[in-house]
């Protein structure tokens, strides 16, 4: 009855705080799912796009294999690039804030997914893949810059979860119903980058809605105060 008893609390908490989530984390959450339906787009179906519309090679064959290879070489470049970003955001948060600042990075990968859609030379895709390497060092760091202001430090953990949530949710869509998609497309794996880079469009649009007020801090946990 005791371990019933606390698993119902468990849960009720859990859906507490999801009810009662501050405004700036609900912002963000729409921005996160957006930024991660694009970005499992890339990760899907660049590959084979690049194989088979850059390439224009067939399933099977040596130059597919060849355009695979490719795609990672474009996926080294973009990591490359993130690792780079990471330290150049601090300066460019530093001038524009955050809010700003993940909105124009997200701006730099929609721009990269989606001009791919009109690359037909192998070695022009780095320059999209830098764009998209800046979006994914500031969808790695800003979001949690600013939803740690925004929640409960009491509440810190469990808010971090359900935000984490909002990157498993994407995924899971974009693996059960792309395929779908592709059949109605069919098969055309580039639409479906493009269409990961509109997605990451919006996620940027969405990102100038999350609230730039600062708040108030939360009192210091229990433990924390009798420690002191």
């Amino acid at each position: 009855l005791d371990v019933e008893y606390e698993e119902g609390t468990m849960v009720g908490q859990i859906w507490d705080a999801i009810s009662s989530m501050p405004p700036t984390m609900r912002r963000l959450a729409w921005v996160q799912c957006f930024s991660w339906l694009g970005l499992f787009c890339m990760f899907l179906y660049l590959p084979p796009a690049i194989a088979c519309h850059i390439f224009g090679a067939a399933p099977g064959t040596p130059l597919y294999a060849r355009g695979i290879e490719w795609s990672g070489i474009c996926f080294a470049v973009d990591n490359l690039v993130c690792c780079a970003a990471a330290f150049g955001l601090y300066a460019i948060v530093a001038r524009l804030g955050e809010r700003q600042t993940h909105s124009l990075s997200l701006l730099c990968g929609a721009l990269g997914l989606i001009s791919i859609g009109w690359i037909h030379q192998p070695g022009l895709l780095l320059l999209p893949m830098v764009g998209i390497g800046v979006a994914m060092a500031s969808v790695h760091s800003l979001p949690y810059a600013l939803l740690a202001r925004s929640i409960p430090s009491a509440q810190n953990c469990l808010y971090m979860g359900i935000f984490n949530c909002f990157i498993v949710l994407p995924e899971i869509t974009a693996s059960l119903g792309l395929g779908s998609v592709m059949d109605w497309l069919g098969c055309d794996r580039i639409t479906i980058v493009v269409f990961g880079g509109c997605s990451m469009l919006v996620a940027a649009g969405l990102a100038q809605t999350i609230p730039t007020l600062t708040l108030p801090s939360f009192p210091l946990d229990e433990s924390l105060e009798q420690t002191s």
